[in-house]
């Protein structure tokens, strides 16, 4: 009997369907990449900022990146000891142990000035960062993480679209199997202007290149 007469097992033709209809959907939940990104040089807002602690766990907010397509928050945890029962992990809920139900995850949102706001419960999968050009409507995407240290240390990073126009924006944390209550920090308007003011254009839709020089050596 050769493997693909095997009872239950699908033929090479049924499994490279079954992987191409896969490969869609996932291709299809990506969110466009988005021409601004490729144009530009973000600013890193150096806001270090502690999102919530407790006695054994922080979260904080070291570093994030503003383009004109949207704000990248790379968030990390630290944790005072590590393991299965004391360790952290941002990029989904921690793995449960033998007979105990699965530990809530880590709960992060934004809200706008104007009261959008978005979090990580509905955030869309990894993939090429970019806004949803046919709505303004507030999204997280989820960019990646990890855990390192024996789960002493966990990052994960998400990408906002859009990015915040005017006033301040409100991140809110809440971490229930790490006993952080809700709490919301602010990346203040000011701070968010003076890194727009500072975001710089590679290449302008209309520039035209330079004309080529006559000869590439300096004279001497």
């Amino acid at each position: 009997m050769t493997p693909a007469d095997r009872p239950g097992r699908p033929d090479d033709g049924e499994a490279r369907r079954r992987l191409a209809a896969i490969r869609a959907q996932h291709l299809a939940a990506q969110p466009p990449v988005d021409v601004p990104l490729s144009q530009e040089l973000p600013v890193a807002l150096a806001v270090n900022l502690v999102l919530a602690r407790s006695d054994d766990v922080v979260v904080t907010l070291p570093l994030a990146m503003l383009s004109t397509a949207g704000l990248e928050l790379s968030i990390r945890a630290v944790a005072r000891r590590g393991g299965d029962r004391d360790g952290v992990q941002l990029a989904g809920p921690p793995v449960p142990l033998p007979g105990r139900d699965p530990a809530p995850p880590f709960l992060f949102g934004v809200v706008y000035a104007d009261g959008r706001r978005a979090d990580n419960a509905d955030a869309r999968p990894s993939g090429p960062p970019g806004p949803f050009s046919d709505s303004t409507e507030p999204r997280l995407t989820f960019q990646g993480g990890g855990t390192q240290h024996s789960g002493r240390v966990s990052t994960v990073s998400y990408f906002l679209t859009p990015a915040p126009e005017r006033g301040d924006l409100t991140l809110v944390t809440a971490w229930p199997h790490h006993h952080l209550a809700a709490t919301r920090t602010t990346i203040t308007a000011a701070e968010l202007d003076a890194a727009r003011s500072r975001i710089v254009t590679l290449w302008p839709e209309h520039a035209q290149p330079p004309a080529a020089p006559t000869r590439w050596l300096p004279r001497l």
